[in-house]
C-alpha cells in the first residue's frame, strides 16, 4: 500500500471519528489509527524474514470486512480491492448524508436570507428539492449502471454533486438554489442505485449482510458531519452559502475514492469481459485461491443460466449488454411480486417520517423548547439560536451512530425479516411519544427532555429496522439481470414518498398541528408491522 493509499483511508477515519463512529470497530470501518507509516516501517521488519513487506502486512490487516484474502493470500487477511470497495462506497453515501443534512442548517438560514419565514410551502419545496432530482436520477440510474457500469454511473454521480453544489453556492434567487438542489438530488439517485447494486454483487456471501448495511453508516456519518459542520459555519458568522458550498470539495474526494474500485465481476461477466472479470474478483478477494476458484465458477455458471434463460424469453429480454429494461420487470410474476414487497418496504421507510426528521428537526426541537436545556449549560448559545437548534439536533442524532454497528453484527445473524418484526413496534412507539411530547403545554417541565429523548430512541430503532432493510432486501430478492432496473423502481418510489413528506410536513405541522402530524406517522408504521408478518420473505 503506497503512503497515498494510507493517508486516504486515515482521512476517512478521522471523518467518521468526528461523525461519531469509533474506529476500532472491525465491523465497520478498518483500524486505520494504527496504519501510520512508522508502524508500516515497525511490521516490515518483523515481516521480512517472513518474505513479507509492510505493504504486504498493512493490506492484509486493513480491511473492514472479512472480504476474502489479503493481498498475499493469506488466510484471515482481507484485499486491497475490499478495501477500496469499502471506501469508495462509504465516501459516496457519506457524501449522500452530507448533502441531504446540511439542507437542514441551511433553511434556518435561507429563510431569512430570502424572506421566507412565513412561507412554510416554500421551505418545504427546497428542503425537498433535492428529493425530487433523486427521482430523476434513480429513473435513469438503473440503466446508466446496467449499461456503463457500477463505476461509472458512481463517477458520473460525483460530476453532478459538484456541479449543483456550486450552482447552489452562486445562487442569488430561490429559483437558482432550486435548480442547484434537483440537480444534486439527481446525483443522488445514482448513490443510491448504484452503490446498493455494486456493493451487493461484489461483496463475499458471509459479509455480504454487513456490508450492504455500509450505505446507511456513511449516510447517517455523513448526515450527523453535516449538522456540526453547520453549527462551526453558524458560530463564525458564515451563510447557507458556506454550508452548501462544502459538497463540491467532498465530491472530488469521492470521484477519487471511487476511481480506485474495482468494477463488479458479475457486471463485467455479463458484458462478455471474462478475463476482466476475473481479475476483478482476484482483486476483491486478494488473490487466485481455491475459494476464489470456486466463486468464479459458480458466478460463470450462474451468468450462463441467466443468459440461456434470457435467449429463451419471447418478452425480449436484453440480458448481458444493458439488463432487463422497466418494461420487461412487470411481464414475470415472481419478479412482480418481488418488486411490490420491495416498493412497499421504501414506501414504508418514508412513511415513518425520516425525511422530516432529517430536514426539520431544529425546527421541531425549537418548538419543544429544547434550546433552553444548551443555553444553560452554555449561556454564549444565547446570541445563536439557529447554532443551539442544530446542537440539540446532533444530540438527539448521535446515538443513532453506535445503533448501526448493532445492525450490522444482527443482520446476519437475525436476520432480515425478525430484525423487522423486533425493532419497528419501538419505532412506532417513539413517535407517538414524540407526537404526545409536542402536545404538552410548554410549561410542561418534562417536555423538552421528553421530545428530545423520543427523537434519539426512534433514530436506533430506525437504523435496526427501516434503514438500511427496503435497500438490502431489493439488492437480494430481484434476480441478477433485473437488479439495476429493479432497484431503479423502489429506489424511485422512494424518493417519491420522500419528497411527498418532506413537501407535506410544514403544510400539515402548520394545518393541524406538529404532534397530531406525528401520530399519523405512527400509526403507519403499525400497519407496516402486520405487512412484514404476512407478506415479507426472509
Amino acid at each position: 500500500m503506497t503512503r497515498g493509499e494510507a493517508l486516504l483511508i486515515l482521512f476517512l477515519g478521522m471523518v467518521f471519528s468526528v461523525a461519531g463512529l469509533p474506529t476500532h470497530c472491525d465491523r465497520v470501518v478498518p483500524m486505520w489509527c494504527q496504519h501510520i507509516p512508522s508502524q508500516v516501517q515497525k511490521q516490515s521488519l518483523a515481516g521480512r524474514s517472513a518474505g513479507r513487506t509492510g505493504c504486504d502486512l498493512m493490506v492484509a490487516r486493513c480491511g473492514a470486512l472479512r472480504g476474502g484474502t489479503g493481498r498475499s493470500g493469506t488466510e484471515g487477511g482481507w484485499s486491497r480491492g475490499t478495501l477500496y470497495l469499502i471506501v469508495g462506497n462509504t465516501m459516496c453515501g457519506l457524501l449522500r448524508g452530507f448533502d441531504t443534512g446540511i439542507i437542514a442548517g441551511a433553511l434556518l438560514l435561507i429563510s431569512s436570507a430570502f424572506h421566507l419565514e412565513d412561507s412554510p410551502g416554500q421551505l418545504g419545496i427546497i428542503a425537498t428539492s433535492a428529493t425530487i432530482g433523486a427521482v430523476l436520477g434513480t429513473a435513469i440510474a438503473g440503466r446508466v449502471a446496467d449499461t456503463l457500469g457500477r463505476k461509472r454511473a458512481l463517477l458520473l454521480g460525483a460530476v453532478l454533486s459538484c456541479l449543483g453544489s456550486c450552482v447552489c453556492t452562486a445562487a442569488s434567487t430561490v429559483s437558482a438554489l432550486l435548480v442547484g438542489r434537483v440537480v444534486s438530488g439527481v446525483a443522488f439517485g445514482f448513490y443510491s442505485t448504484a452503490v446498493n447494486v455494486h456493493l451487493a454483487e461484489c461483496a463475499a456471501p458471509a459479509s455480504r449482510g454487513a456490508l450492504l448495511t455500509l450505505p446507511q453508516v456513511a449516510v447517517s456519518s455523513g448526515i450527523a458531519l453535516s449538522y456540526l459542520y453547520s453549527v462551526i459555519v453558524i458560530l463564525w458568522g458564515g451563510g447557507f452559502r458556506a454550508m452548501l458550498a462544502a459538497s463540491s470539495v467532498m465530491s472530488v474526494g469521492v470521484a477519487f475514492s471511487v476511481w480506485l474500485m474495482p468494477e463488479s465481476p458479475r457486471w463485467l461477466l455479463q458484458e462478455g469481459r471474462g478475463e476482466d472479470a476475473k481479475e476483478a474478483l482476484c482483486q476483491l478477494r486478494g488473490g487466485p485461491t481455491k475459494a476464489v476458484e470456486l466463486e468464479w465458477s459458480e458466478l460463470a455458471s450462474s451468468t450462463r443460466r441467466s443468459e440461456v434463460a434470457s435467449a429463451g424469453d419471447k418478452g425480449g429480454r436484453s440480458v448481458g449488454k444493458g439488463g432487463w429494461g422497466l418494461h420487461a420487470l412487470f411481464r414475470e410474476r415472481s419478479v412482480v411480486r418481488s418488486l411490490a414487497v420491495c416498493c412497499t418496504l421504501q414506501a414504508l421507510q418514508q412513511l415513518s417520517g425520516i425525511n422530516a426528521i432529517i430536514y426539520f428537526t431544529p425546527q421541531v426541537l425549537q418548538e419543544a423548547g429544547t434550546c433552553s436545556m444548551f443555553t444553560t449549560l452554555l449561556p454564549s448559545l444565547r446570541r445563536h439560536p439557529s447554532a443551539c437548534s442544530l446542537l440539540a439536533t446532533l444530540a438527539s442524532y448521535l446515538p443513532k451512530l453506535p445503533a448501526i454497528l448493532l445492525a450490522m453484527y444482527l443482520v446476519d445473524r437475525v436476520g432480515r425479516r425478525m430484525l423487522l418484526l423486533t425493532m419497528m413496534p419501538p419505532l412506532a412507539g417513539s413517535l407517538a411519544a414524540l407526537a404526545v411530547s409536542l402536545s404538552l403545554p410548554q410549561s410542561c417541565w418534562y417536555r423538552s427532555q421528553m421530545a428530545l429523548l423520543s427523537l434519539s430512541v426512534y433514530g436506533i430503532f430506525f437504523v435496526l429496522s427501516l434503514g438500511p432493510m427496503p435497500n438490502m432486501i431489493t439488492g437480494e430478492l430481484l434476480p441478477t439481470d433485473a437488479r439495476g432496473a429493479g432497484m431503479s423502481v423502489s429506489v424511485g418510489v422512494q424518493w417519491v414518498l420522500s419528497s411527498l413528506v418532506s413537501v407535506s410536513f410544514p403544510i400539515l405541522c402548520s394545518s393541524i398541528g406538529t404532534g397530531p402530524t406525528f401520530m399519523c406517522y405512527s400509526a403507519i408504521m403499525a400497519f407496516g408491522w402486520f405487512f412484514v408478518l404476512l407478506c415479507l420473505p426472509e
